[in-house]
C-alpha cells in the first residue's frame, strides 16, 4: 500500500496523479485514432480505447509516485501520528 510506505512523498504523489491522467488521456485519444482511424465522439467510446487508456492511466500514476519517491523519499515516522491528541476521549469506535 503506497499510502502507508514510509519513502512516499507528496511530491511523488501529485505527480503521479498528473502524470498518469495525462498518459492516460493521451493513450485514450491514440488508441482510438489507431483503432479507427479517426477520433470522434463513437471511437473514444469503444472499449478497446477506454480500456487502454484507463489501465495506462492507473499503472503510470503508482509507477511514477514510486519511482520519485524512491529518488527524493520523505522517511515519514509514523509513530507521531500517535502522539497527536485526541479532541474528544471519544473510544466508541
Amino acid at each position: 500500500n503506497m499510502l502507508m510506505w514510509k519513502d512516499a512523498n507528496a511530491v511523488g504523489a501529485i505527480a503521479g496523479v498528473w502524470g498518469g491522467m495525462v498518459l492516460g488521456i493521451a493513450t485514450w485519444i491514440l488508441y482510438a485514432q489507431a483503432q479507427s482511424g479517426e477520433v470522434t465522439v463513437d471511437t473514444l467510446g469503444k472499449l478497446e480505447p477506454n480500456l487502454a487508456g484507463n489501465i495506462v492511466a492507473v499503472a503510470s500514476s503508482g509507477i511514477l509516485h514510486a519511482v520519485i519517491s524512491l529518488v527524493k523519499p520523505q522517511n515519514y515516522d509514523f509513530k507521531s501520528m500517535g502522539e497527536i491528541q485526541m479532541l474528544e476521549d471519544d473510544q466508541r469506535g
